[in-house]
């Protein structure tokens, strides 16, 4: 058996914790309780972790967009659950 790339394996575990994940050219997308994940893929490697609110609205005139990279899966699920839980509170 060939062995998995690592955004094909990272896909793989989004959709064990039961996420429905989208592609989009070299971009794959989960939403996670309020917030949407993105991942972007080249040859099969990562090269970037991406996380925003669902609400959030780029800017036009100063071409912001709100959100935050991260240097892994973990710490991105751990961000998207830490935010989850205090607004909730």
């Amino acid at each position: 058996m060939a062995k998995q790339g690592k955004t094909a394996s990272m896909v793989t575990k989004l959709r064990r914790l039961g996420l429905h994940v989208e592609r989009s050219g070299d971009q794959w997308f989960a939403r996670v309780n309020g917030y949407k994940l993105s991942i972007t893929d080249q040859g099969g490697e990562i090269i970037a972790i991406y996380v925003q609110r669902l609400s959030a609205q780029a800017d036009p005139i100063t071409d912001f967009y709100p959100g935050s990279y991260f240097p892994s899966l973990a710490s991105a699920m751990r961000f998207i659950a830490r935010s989850h839980a205090e607004a909730e509170s």
